[in-house]
């Protein structure tokens, strides 16, 4: 990773010391995510694109969740080719669960190489394994799930598991797919099409 994302990683651990939980409107929080992430691999020539419905709200530790977004996306802005796009989503699995996607249409992984990244202190990019370490505890820490569907020379799709919370209306956000590489340009949400895998391996 470069020293920005080490340090942009790392400051979390280091200021977190056990945040109170909230009800948290998703989806102001994931585009600001989406926008740091994309600032930190600086990847112009890396897609970049958003989709969660107003309304839909989470309980959880916003450190802990902020930091394994932070992760996933890193990771898959890097394995991605100029040309390609990094997709964050959420929705609702079932009345009581949200599934936030981060995917991409990258290098993707084979079974070795999979297993390997899912083992603590592993790194898919040779480094340090600092990101995958962290997103496997804040997973477990979150009380969340974390499933990851990968394919060599397809891409990689990764499905953290929240619990869901009620909330009203949030006002925050154009409720649109925005590219996050290009500020100002929105598209509806209807063009945006869902993929799920039939086989995701889960962590923890």
């Amino acid at each position: 990773r470069t020293l920005r994302e080490a340090r942009s990683l790392s400051q979390s651990f280091l200021t977190h010391n056990g945040s109170a939980l909230a009800t948290k409107p998703l989806r102001g929080l994931l585009e600001s995510e989406l926008r740091a992430a994309t600032e930190l691999a600086a990847r112009p020539g890396v897609g970049a694109r958003l989709k969660c419905p107003r309304g839909l709200a989470t309980a959880v530790d916003e450190v802990l969740l902020r930091r394994v977004l932070r992760n996933l996306l890193l990771n898959a802005l890097h394995a991605t080719s100029d040309g390609g796009a990094v997709r964050l989503s959420a929705g609702a699995a079932d009345d009581a669960r949200i599934d936030v996607v981060v995917e991409d249409d990258g290098r993707g992984m084979d079974e070795r190489q999979l297993e390997r990244w899912m083992r603590a202190g592993a790194s898919g990019r040779g480094s340090t394994g600092f990101g995958t370490t962290s997103v496997l505890d804040c997973v477990k820490e979150l009380g969340a799930e974390l499933a990851i569907d990968s394919e060599l020379g397809e891409g990689t799709r990764c499905v953290v598991r929240l619990p869901r919370a009620e909330v009203g209306e949030a006002r925050s956000g154009s409720g649109g797919v925005e590219d996050a590489g290009h500020v100002g340009r929105r598209l509806p949400v209807a063009q945006e099409e869902e993929s799920h895998p039939s086989h995701p391996r889960r962590a923890g």
